[in-house]
């Protein structure tokens, strides 16, 4: 974990600070010019940035879907509720799929279980030979200054893994529809891990895939990540930042969209898209302040 937790955390706040005073001064703007098509454009990347997906929905649903351009067209289809007579598809805006309330109360309930018997079997999250926006590429290795967490060994979620695993397959038909995977064929690997997030654990930006074709982890497909904890809420932070680009060089945009953790919610996004995950700031370190997931990969 690294030693400056608390001024990386207020970092992290300080843009959300910023963010918010920005949306402040546009919605003021917007009251004097409300179709203002340009203020309202802006007011969606930063509601994006903030994780106020309702907030973007309502600006994006202000528009005639056919006067948008390409790229708003695009958000249209992963925040709108309305259907457009004709969505495309685009590389350009973060495409993920969410799904709430994904686990009844039994079947969370047995997850809770083994984590309470497993809590000594975990070891230090590693980085698996990906591809490191801003570092040179790590192959299974232990990387303070890029992620901090925790793993519960993998042999410890054997009791759970198939049927937690054929939930996910349940969701595929879904999947491919929204995250327009043409050439979808039926996952021939999947991987699964335990994941705990304490105070100052986080993940630093980058891809799920290798750009080595001959690791194992460059041909994933896509990640789900499915998050849960104690109610209430012990913790600040642990946000998702799903990034617009994915490829290093577009990432200059710093275009993203802000993915607030809902207890019992699953989340699909392509495994090559730049993502991070926001440092956690909590009182304490019991299981009450953690962020946990159960996260892994198709391929």
């Amino acid at each position: 974990m690294p030693d400056d937790v608390d001024d990386n955390y207020a970092i992290e706040r300080t843009s959300l600070i910023l963010f918010q005073k920005v949306v402040s001064t546009l919605n003021e703007r917007l009251k004097d010019q409300p179709d203002n098509a340009t203020i309202k454009l802006k007011l969606i990347d930063f509601y994006r940035k903030l994780g106020h997906p309702d907030k973007v929905r309502e600006l994006l649903e202000s528009f005639e879907f056919n006067d948008l351009d390409t790229y708003h067209k695009n958000l249209w289809s992963y925040f709108s509720v309305k259907s457009p007579d004709s969505k495309i598809s685009n590389s350009e805006s973060s495409p993920f799929f969410q799904v709430h309330n994904f686990l009844s109360k039994p079947a969370l309930e047995q997850i809770w279980q083994l984590i309470e018997q497993n809590l000594d079997k975990t070891r230090e999250s590693q980085v698996s030979g990906l591809h490191q926006a801003g570092s040179d590429p790590r192959s299974g290795l232990y990387d303070s200054k890029t992620r901090s967490s925790r793993i519960i060994n993998s042999d410890a979620i054997k009791p759970i893994r198939n049927w937690f695993l054929a939930l996910i397959e349940d969701q595929l038909p879904k999947i491919k529809s929204q995250l327009s995977l043409t050439d979808y064929s039926i996952p021939q690997c999947r991987e699964l891990q335990l994941t705990r997030h304490q105070h100052g654990d986080f993940y630093g930006l980058h891809q799920d895939i290798s750009q080595d074709k001959n690791k194992p982890v460059s041909t994933r497909r896509f990640t789900f990540v499915y998050y849960f904890f104690k109610e209430p809420r012990g913790f600040d932070g642990g946000d998702l930042l799903m990034y617009v680009a994915n490829t290093k060089e577009g990432l200059l945009s710093n275009a993203f969209t802000r993915i607030i953790p809902k207890n019992n919610t699953l989340i699909f996004f392509p495994s090559d898209r730049f993502h991070q995950v926001t440092m956690i700031n909590s009182a304490g370190r019991g299981i009450e302040h953690s962020r946990f997931t159960l996260n892994g990969w198709f391929h």
